[in-house]
């Protein structure tokens, strides 16, 4: 039965007295990097720094898979050990050694990223690493910062003056951008904190490959603190995503940075998880007059395909602007009304909404 890659190399980092590779053979080094060969029994990768300290990062009695892993360190550790002191201390050194072994394709710059390292971007060698791509997802470390949610990583570039807007452009093979991956972080920082770096607006709003805008994808995971700082730093509230239903001409771009200040407690954070836009999540009908007056579509649908006239039981005063709309489940806001536990609130529209219908020539189907 063969045997796993994990079954034949231990890589636990281990401390060691210096003495103990004075008498090993060296086979390859690279700066801070050495790999012995312990007499052709075992092989190991030891990782020295200048505080006198030696790592041993991993064992094996296959040379080949030593060989591999010393490559992997290679690419990161002789630029991370000058730039992060925390590297001295065993449990972090294992934290980043296995972050290392996870993502072979990671260079300096996505580790340092990573771990939030305010030290890592300050020289030149690891502000340009920030836009190189890991060749397997092509996520780059400005990504990977934005996905762990490393506001204070974006802060630190910021004040020091070290900043390139062409890093925050780059795409994943997915087509995701940093505030994409900020979206889902659980880390509304992250997105106050690069809506300050002064991006053009596109990239706030800019769809990866399935159509969804950050905004869209901070709803899908449930992140109402994100969905706000989306639309405090630019958010288009007017472009929504709806699965097996083509895209209705884009309406007017609705950029309402001030409607949390404005309305704090007036939307239902429980109906953001359905998407749409803050038509559907109002509570009071004074707000969704406001929100109408200021070009939020109307037609505009959640990810279940409802417009705010299915979601807002108060909302029939737009009924004749779109009296025939329906949702994935060919309801219409009409046939919502009737049948939910509003029915007795909603009662008496129910004759006028269905005057509108016939003189709009939208015939109820009962």
């Amino acid at each position: 039965m063969p045997h796993s890659t994990e079954t034949m190399i231990d890589l636990r980092v281990l401390e060691q007295p210096n003495f103990t590779v004075i008498s090993r053979n060296i086979i390859y080094q690279n700066k801070c990097l050495v790999l012995y060969d312990n007499a052709g029994i075992k092989f190991e990768l030891i990782l020295t720094n200048d505080a006198n300290q030696v790592f041993s990062l991993c064992r094996s009695n296959f040379y080949d898979i030593v060989k591999l892993h010393f490559n992997w360190a290679t690419n990161i550790f002789p630029m991370l050990v000058e730039v992060c002191e925390e590297l001295k201390d065993l449990q972090f050194l294992q934290e980043v050694w296995l972050v290392i072994t996870n993502n072979p394709n990671w260079n300096t710059g996505h580790i340092v990223a990573y771990f939030g390292l305010r030290n890592g971007n300050r020289n030149h060698g690891g502000l340009i690493l920030l836009s190189v791509p890991d060749a397997f997802t092509g996520m780059t470390p400005i990504n990977v910062a934005a996905k762990k949610g490393k506001a204070e990583f974006f802060r630190a570039m910021l004040d020091s003056g070290m900043f390139e807007k062409t890093i925050y452009e780059k795409k994943d093979f997915r087509v995701n951008l940093a505030f994409h991956y900020s979206a889902i972080s659980a880390n509304k920082e992250t997105i106050e904190t690069l809506a300050l770096c002064g991006l053009d607006g596109a990239i706030i709003n800019a769809k990866n490959e399935n159509s969804q805008t950050p905004f869209h994808l901070a709803c899908r995971t449930k992140r109402p603190e994100c969905i706000k700082a989306l639309i405090a730093g630019g958010a288009n509230v007017n472009v929504c995503y709806h699965e097996g239903v083509e895209e209705l001409p884009t309406p007017i771009n609705v950029c309402d940075k001030d409607l949390f200040l404005s309305f704090p407690n007036e939307f239902n954070e429980e109906e953001m998880k359905n998407g749409g836009t803050p038509l559907h999540w109002v509570k009071i009908q004074s707000v969704l007059k406001h929100l109408i007056e200021r070009g939020y579509s109307i037609d505009a649908r959640n990810f279940t395909g409802q417009t705010a006239l299915h979601v807002v039981s108060f909302a029939f005063e737009l009924w004749s602007k779109c009296p025939n709309l329906v949702d994935s489940s060919g309801d219409s806001p009409l046939h919502i009304a009737c049948s939910s536990a509003n029915f007795l609130i909603t009662q008496p529209l129910v004759p006028m909404l269905y005057i509108k219908q016939i003189k709009a020539n939208h015939p109820v189907i009962w």
